[in-house]
């Protein structure tokens, strides 16, 4: 028998396998791939069959018109023989009688006149249990021959344990008396994978460099005020916990006109920081311990405290609001995922319960916003923004980031000057901004620089093939960076002088190809991020003169973009594209010089049309005056 196309298959529990074709069906036993039944079928009425499903060793084909076709015994012999092993006749049972009558002889037993109604008890026990003995030993000698596969001993049939009148006691040979072997069950952490551990970090922070046998030194943290390092000292290790020794701590400043750098020491084994034009914050991991120094120490605002870490909580982020005033907040978050709030004097003000927290970051407006980076489970990651001065109201909960783990997990995190969340994972390199987090479930995240291929002229310049990218922070369309030679991954000592990469959203391919297309993308971009702050509290720092500057750059640059994209269209004849950039064109006086470039080009239709675009462009320009 011939079959046509395959219309449905189904696997029975008993691991035979039926294809359905159009008007007949097969049936394999699915581990030794042996045809065992073939047939062919058809339905009443004209109709078509859909499914196939089993039901024991029968099965149900569904149709088109609602008519189920039943098909019986299409595999005979097995479960008829197991069922028929569960019902005992009675020859056996005479001989199952002669075996318990031994049995409780062995077990020297005699029988009584029941008088003694303890004797009558004990003998009822042993008479039940030789009775469960014998019932899965039958139960064991009539499986045998059929040599049911062992995964059906995982199977625990309730059923059979209320028609049979039994509990679940387990006897000592491992069977329960309903004569399935038990079996325990695996431990589900063999199938849930176990969560890795969230590394202590902070922004801009490095492991130690290996610098001899008697010290070693790491950044802290650094940014685009500053950066933070420590020399541990190797001979004096040991001395630190006692306070007999201690690390070296430095704060350095780009900017060295605003602060000088100063040194201290450190005997609590500082591993986070965080600093802003005020002060920097630290923090031991491992001990709760907390430290704030202002850069000015006439001013006397130094603290230290440690928290009340519980058992196999560490602090994994701390940070600080960058104000110019003395209203600074600091944020210290933990594995556990408790976040606690204090002001810049060391007055605890707030602690919350969220996910384990990954790393923290804070805003610089007086209006603080806390960026909050939380792990889920392994390498699933969310973030969430709360509004520290109005009540810690959450804009965005628990939404997801793009971040896969890679060492290092982030190379940057900080915020732009418009408050706008920035990050560059250690895995793809490419600068992401966070576009329409004001408005709740609409927040996205925008990829507007591949800092590698920038860097490295989109692979065309040999001598920067090596070259990589430490970015420190995003200050209006330039990514503030270091330049890392010679393969490195980390910035090393001393320290390299900051370099700006412009803004170029990755659509290229080529290094020289035309810019076009991305500076319209560009402009867009950007312009939309800087239209969303307008209703925000500026920095003190920009002006909004200044901002609405930037505004009318990137509508030119919209502009000309688009009218460089249509001209081309239509060098090359293409004029749906060329219309298609028209429609994106949104002032009349881009459109009119888009009309008369189809004009020129004597596309007289393609020019009426965008004369129609103007019309309407004008028709709204009215309604909202």
């Amino acid at each position: 028998m011939i079959m046509s196309k395959i219309i449905d298959f189904n696997l029975s529990a008993q691991g035979n396998l039926a294809i359905m074709s159009l008007n007949s069906f097969k049936v394999y036993n699915f581990s030794s791939e042996k045809l065992i039944n073939e047939d062919d079928f058809e339905f009443d009425e004209d109709g078509y069959p859909l499914n196939i499903i089993w039901k024991d060793n029968n099965l149900f084909v569904g149709s088109t018109v609602g008519e189920t076709l039943h098909l019986r015994n299409v595999v005979k012999g097995k479960t008829d023989d197991v069922l028929n092993s569960l019902f005992i006749s009675d020859a056996e049972e005479e001989e199952e009688e002669e075996e318990r009558e031994v049995g409780r002889k062995k077990l020297g037993v005699e029988e009584d006149e029941g008088n003694d109604t303890d004797a009558l008890l004990r003998d009822s026990d042993i008479e039940q249990d030789i009775n469960v003995e014998d019932r899965i030993g039958q139960r064991k000698r009539n499986r045998r021959p059929y040599k049911l596969h062992e995964e059906d001993d995982l199977v625990i049939d309730e059923d059979d344990n209320e028609n049979l009148g039994f509990d679940d006691r387990v006897v000592s040979n491992g069977y329960s008396t309903n004569g399935h072997k038990r079996y325990k069950s695996r431990s589900p952490s063999e199938a849930i994978p176990k969560i890795s551990k969230i590394k202590p970090y902070s922004p801009g922070s490095t492991p130690f460099e290996h610098r001899g046998a008697s010290a070693d030194r790491r950044y802290l943290t650094m940014n685009n005020i500053g950066y933070t390092w420590v020399v541990q000292n190797k001979d004096t290790l040991d001395d630190v916990t006692s306070g007999s020794g201690g690390n070296s701590i430095t704060v350095s400043f780009f900017d060295r006109s605003l602060n000088t750098e100063y040194h201290f020491t450190d005997y609590h084994n500082f591993d986070l920081a965080s600093m802003n034009q005020r002060g920097v914050l630290l923090g031991t991991s491992s001990t709760g311990h907390i430290y704030y120094r202002s850069h000015n120490e006439a001013t006397n605002d130094s603290w230290d405290r440690k928290l009340p870490l519980l058992v196999g909580e560490y602090i994994t982020s701390i940070c600080i609001t960058n104000n110019a005033s003395a209203t600074n907040t600091i944020i210290v978050g933990t594995n556990l995922g408790y976040l606690r709030f204090f002001n810049q004097f060391g007055v605890c003000i707030n602690i919350l319960k969220t996910l384990p927290v990954v790393t923290l970051i804070a805003s610089a407006t007086v209006n603080a916003k806390l960026f909050v980076i939380n792990q889920v489970t392994t390498n699933v990651y969310s973030y969430s923004i709360l509004d520290i001065n109005q009540d810690y109201k959450y804009i965005q909960h628990n939404a997801p980031m793009p971040l896969k783990d890679h060492t290092p997990l982030i190379k940057g995190i900080f915020f732009n000057e418009f408050n706008d969340p920035c990050i560059v994972g250690g895995e793809d390199d490419t600068l992401l901004i966070l576009h329409s987090w004001r408005e709740s479930n609409n927040a996205k995240w925008i990829p507007i620089l591949n800092c590698h291929k920038v860097l490295t002229e989109y692979g065309t310049n040999s001598n920067k093939k090596n070259w990589k990218c430490w970015p420190l922070g995003f200050i209006g369309d330039k990514l503030n960076c270091l330049i890392l030679k010679n393969n490195s991954q980390y910035p090393g000592f001393p320290l390299p002088l900051p370099i700006e990469l412009e803004v170029e959203l990755p659509i290229k391919i080529k290094f020289e190809e035309d810019e076009a297309e991305e500076n319209f993308l560009r402009s867009l971009t950007l312009g939309k991020l800087i239209s969303d702050s307008l209703n925000d509290e500026l920095p003190g720092e920009i002006e909004e003169d200044e901002v609405m500057e930037r505004l009318n750059q990137y509508s030119m640059l919209f502009d000309k973009s688009l009218l460089k994209l249509f001209g081309e269209s239509c060098k090359e004849s293409k004029l749906g594209k060329a219309f298609s950039i028209a429609r994106l064109i949104k002032t009349d006086k881009a459109l009119l010089a888009a009309s008369r470039i189809a004009e020129r080009m004597e596309f007289l239709n393609l020019a009426s049309k965008i004369g129609q675009l103007r019309e309407s462009l004008v028709d709204i320009d009215g309604d909202s005056d």
